[in-house]
């Protein structure tokens, strides 16, 4: 029985508030990740003057209002400005620290970063629509950026190799319209992702378009951030924009004495969660040195810069470069070794990476390196040595001479300087000597007849007690007489690795280049060595000796080696098959009192060519215990079933035993041979025990006195019987509720059904499906017998409501004073369903009853009833409901299981209305009522 709401509620007012929002034409990125830049809100900020620290922003008579603009020279030759530090000296050179230049080369990739640690999806580009339609561009849309994108391999920091994170922060679009509203020059930003520059932005629109990114460096792969500092070139400042750059990254700006560029010193404007920002321009438009400025900054590891529209353009352009007109000291080359140990001792590399920065008009006149190496190496030759660029590019030996010079003490000078026409090649595009990170190979190979026991170590994964690790250093160092001479030197931040030891190894096989054997040692390098004696022990294993390499003795070489031994395989060929009623047990198994046949079998096929071979032995040994008794019907045939010689058992202790056959005389070459016997295998054993039986072959060869043998086995395992467990699950009629439970268990094993998950999980979806368990096996706790083993669980259907609606809502009506109808309610709550799992299924009854009539509960009236309201349509007839139990649907289940009232009858028309007469509604608000549902047989 279930009880549930019906609810009506009628308003007659309505109305409607309509709202008006604005929308700005700001759009702020995504919440940033720490050091991201998001742009700021600039209310209510002071603005304080560089020149006498007022408060500009409330001084409005001040002689240097809020916007104004100052030639970037003023400060330039005002020597009482020291911050921003503007210099127009570009023959100072900068300290090498500042040589860090971010390029892309034809390594360097763009990447999604959000997926880049996974499947590295690459950024999806187009052809700009801006600037120059055939430059790549990332479109950056109004309703999305990109998010971070990632460039790899765009240079190197202190010998650490870095990829750029590039993050569109701050975007705002200000459409260029007319008077009806048309859009004549659109709002857009475009990410230039070209190698031909570092990065360009471009964009279009009206005045206040806005756009600001975060540069962040991080090393290669990773997402750990590393600080640089370094200089960056913005080209082709115009008066159509304003470059945004933050103050405090500013270290020091250079720009030539004739520039035109001015800038704001009281810019409002904020970047990076809310800095000070300086805002430049430019009095014309055009890409000349006038127009250009330089950022000197420290110790970053992410960078702010933004553009904004000065006037209305439908293409402005901001280049940002990493190649700036200034002198800069190259940095200290990086030099490290391949460390990995082998037992391949002798040959190793370094690796020396040399930044060269970018440099102005006036280029080097002396560029050298040089690399130091000990005296235990073997002579370099300058034809082994690779230099690279930063695109991979090999370097021609008319770009870079390289000489070698020996000392007295052996130590190796490697001197590589840049050539005349090198020095003089300063391209922007990668391939030249400036701007350019080149990655040096000098291949090594150490000379053990030298002494290295300076640089030695024991290896404590050696063997033996002279086994040694030797690491050795290189030096390498910078010489440029334009910067002063030796710009410093390094020691490799890794040694090469090498080991004192190799292996040699001994490759047996046979003619059909078959592998017999294996086996090696560890020797150390340069020891003498004589490993004959190995040969002699391949005639006890069934061989002859073909052949041999020469190294089966000398001196142990740094390379590991291998000694090929050929063999003439003089073994027999057989295998081993268990029957059991003459068939071929399956993966060896054998049961407890199994009577079994075994039988090994082989080709008789006689010994060395020429011998006067006559008969021979098959002996088999197998653990004694696995039979019950001795073996019995013991025979030696061939495939036919004659005999060939004779057999014999021999107990040989405990546990195996020995079968000895003994081939005939006058069996002829090539014969198959059988060797069987019976045998019931024993039930004493453990389960599930091991066993192997092993098969000898043994023939005797009279001219050369000899024993060849060729010795096989297989494994067998012996279990006790089982026999199958079966649980049925089964109503009052013996009708199969559900799929049985099996299992094959040993005979004997104690088994608790209640802890089977297979009947305990069937029992439960069983009780879910409205069957009551009404009886169990005698016993749950059994033990498995030889022959059935069937118990049965017996359920009893039932009829009940699964599940039924909490309320029917007829929702807000408007009132009226016509006789009006309402049907199909929403159902809160689960829909009617109807579960009948009986055996016998009989037709059942919903009967329906009115508990309390259609009311509405006033406070001053008290409650208004609205009579005879309810009814229950049923295809074609609407039955009036009352106090009394009303049939309202009948049904037969066919099968077992659940009727869905709410799916099959109501979602088609049938179910709960109202019916309200002309004048039925007096008052106006919520009325409920309450309905009780029956289910019964149908007598």
């Amino acid at each position: 029985m279930k009880k549930y709401l019906i609810i009506f509620s009628m308003l007659v007012l309505f109305y409607c508030v309509l709202f008006s929002v604005a929308k700005p034409n700001t759009i702020l990125a995504d919440k940033m990740e720490e050091n991201q830049i998001m742009k700021a809100s600039t209310e209510d900020k002071k603005v304080i003057s560089p020149l006498n620290g007022t408060d500009l922003s409330a001084d409005k008579t001040n002689k240097n209002p809020l916007n104004a603009r100052t030639s970037i020279q003023t400060y330039a030759n005002n020597s009482i400005f020291t911050f921003p530090r503007v210099t127009s000296d570009y023959n100072t050179p900068l300290d090498s620290k500042y040589s860090f230049f971010p390029r892309m080369n034809d390594d360097s990739k763009w990447y999604y970063e959000s997926t880049y640690a996974t499947s590295k999806k690459k950024v999806e580009t187009s052809k700009g629509t801006i600037s120059d339609v055939n430059l790549d561009v990332v479109p950056i849309t109004d309703d999305t950026t990109p998010g971070v994108l990632r460039v790899t391999n765009v240079g190197m920091y202190n010998g650490v190799n870095l990829d750029l994170l590039v993050k569109v922060t701050y975007i705002k679009k200000v459409n260029d319209t007319n008077i009806w509203g048309t859009i004549r020059t659109p709002a857009k930003f475009e990410l230039g992702v070209e190698k031909s520059n570092f990065l360009n932005l471009y964009m279009s629109g009206k005045t206040d378009t806005e756009i600001n990114i975060a540069i962040t460096t991080v090393k290669s792969d990773t997402t750990k951030q590393i600080k640089t500092s370094g200089v960056v070139t913005y080209n082709q400042i115009t008066i159509a924009k304003k470059l945004i750059l933050q103050r405090d990254q500013i270290s020091n700006l250079y720009t030539p004495n004739d520039s035109i560029v001015t800038y704001d010193p009281n810019s409002t404007m904020t970047i990076n969660n809310g800095n000070p920002v300086y805002t430049f321009q430019s009095e014309a438009n055009s890409n000349l040195a006038t127009n250009r400025i330089v950022q000197q900054y420290e110790d970053l590891a992410t960078r702010a810069v933004g553009i904004c529209m000065n006037q209305t353009s439908s293409s402005v352009t901001q280049i940002l470069s990493a190649t700036p007109p200034l002198l800069i000291k190259p940095p200290i080359p990086v030099m490290s070794g391949e460390n990995t140990v082998t037992k391949a001792a002798d040959s190793s590399a370094y690796t020396i990476y040399q930044v060269v920065p970018s440099q102005p008009s006036k280029v080097l006149e002396q560029f050298d390196l040089a690399i130091i190496l000990p005296a235990v190496f073997k002579n370099i030759n300058t034809e082994d040595i690779s230099i690279k660029d930063q695109n991979g590019i090999a370097i021609t030996n008319d770009l870079f001479n390289k000489t070698i010079t020996v000392g007295s003490d052996g130590q190796q000078m490697l001197k590589i300087s840049a050539t005349e026409a090198y020095l003089n090649s300063n391209l922007s595009n990668g391939s030249g000597l400036y701007s350019n990170i080149f990655r040096i190979t000098v291949p090594v190979k150490i000379d053990f007849t030298k002494d290295y026991s300076a640089y030695a170590e024991n290896d404590p994964n050696g063997e033996g007690n002279n086994s040694k690790l030797i690491k050795v250093n290189g030096i390498v160092t910078l010489f440029s007489k334009d910067f002063g001479g030796l710009l410093g030197e390094s020691e490799s931040e890794t040694p090469v690795v090498f080991t004192n030891q190799s292996s040699l190894t001994f490759d047996f096989r046979d003619e059909n280049n078959k592998q017999v054997f294996q086996k090696s040692i560890v020797q150390t390098v340069g020891n003498e060595y004589d490993n004959t004696a190995l040969l002699d022990e391949v005639n006890d294993w069934g061989f002859s000796l073909v052949s041999v390499s020469d190294n089966i003795k000398g001196s142990q070489t740094p390379e590991d080696a291998t000694v090929k031994i050929i063999l003439k395989d003089k073994r027999f060929d057989g295998n081993i098959d268990f029957y059991k009623n003459e068939q071929l047990l399956e993966n060896n198994v054998l049961k407890y009192d199994d009577k079994i046949t075994v039988s090994f079998n082989t080709i008789y096929n006689g010994a060395m060519e020429d011998s006067t071979f006559k008969g021979g032995q098959i002996i088999t040994t197998f653990p004694k215990n696995v039979f019950k008794d001795e073996p019995s019907n013991m025979k030696l045939v061939d495939k036919n079933g004659k005999s060939v010689g004779t057999v014999l058992y021999q107990q040989q202790g405990d546990p195996p035993g020995r079968m000895v056959g003994k081939i005939n005389e006058d069996v002829p070459v090539g014969t198959e041979v059988y060797l069987k016997y019976d045998g019931t295998v024993s039930s004493e054993q453990p389960a599930n025990s091991d066993y192997k039986f092993i098969f000898s072959l043994i023939t005797m060869d009279n001219a050369f006195n000899n024993q060849f043998l060729k010795d096989f086995s297989q494994d067998v395992i012996v279990k006790p019987n089982t026999a199958q467990l079966n649980v049925k699950f089964l109503d009052e009629k013996g009708n199969q509720l559900h799929d049985p439970y099996t299992s094959e268990e040993n005979v004997g094993t104690p088994i608790d059904l209640t802890k089977l998950t297979g009947v305990t999980e069937t029992i439960k979806e069983l009780t879910n499906d409205n069957y009551i368990l009404a009886k169990k096996p005698d016993n749950e706790v059994i033990t498995i017998i030889d022959g059935k083993n069937d118990f049965t669980y017996q359920f009893s259907g039932t009829l009940k409501i699964s599940s039924a609606p909490d309320i029917l809502d007829f929702e807000t009506k408007k009132a009226t004073i016509d006789a009006v109808k309402y049907t199909n309610p929403t159902i809160i709550g689960e829909p009617l369903v109807i579960s009948d799992t009986r055996a016998d299924k009989v037709k059942w009854n919903l009967k329906a009853r009115i508990d309390q009539p259609l009311t509405h509960s006033d406070k001053v009236q008290g409650d208004i009833i609205i009579p005879d309201a309810i009814k229950y349509k049923y295809q074609d007839d609407e039955l009036t409901l009352t106090d009394q139990d009303t049939v309202i649907f009948s049904h037969l289940n066919t099968d077992s299981g659940s009727y869905n009232v709410t799916k099959e009858r109501w979602s088609k028309g049938d179910g709960f209305m109202l019916d309200l007469q002309p004048g039925a509604v007096k008052v106006l608000g919520k009325y409920k009522a309450q309905i009780t549902i029956t289910l019964e047989n149908a007598k």
